[in-house]
């Protein structure tokens, strides 16, 4: 689910998603930096992110996804104080369990 839905948030790049960015000792120096692909159009780096949908597709999805936060199922996320979420809710079979997954353009 984040990697699927990250692809909105990242423009219409599909980037593996990273549980640990990067560490750092007690006084601020890094000891470690995850090697992730960057999400950019013009990235000379050969780990760049491919495109997976156009930039275009990916504002509308998230434009969409907004008005789950704003106006539908998704409303109890205003109260973090973000004006950034987009989402989307859902249910399983038989309505036995309910899941949300989120995305923001930043951390």
């Amino acid at each position: 689910m984040a990697r699927g839905f990250s692809v909105f948030a990242n423009g219409g790049y599909l980037v593996t998603p990273h549980v640990i960015e990067r560490v750092a000792d007690s006084a601020g120096r890094e000891v470690l930096r995850a090697d992730a692909p960057v999400a950019c159009s013009d990235c000379p780096d050969a780990t760049a992110a491919p495109l997976a949908i156009s930039p275009a597709n990916a504002y509308v999805m998230t434009d969409i996804m907004t008005d789950v936060i704003n106006r539908g199922t998704a409303q109890a996320a205003r109260s973090l104080g973000r004006s950034d979420l987009a989402g989307k809710t859902g249910t399983t079979s038989d309505r036995r369990d309910a899941w949300f997954v989120a995305t923001t353009p930043t951390s």
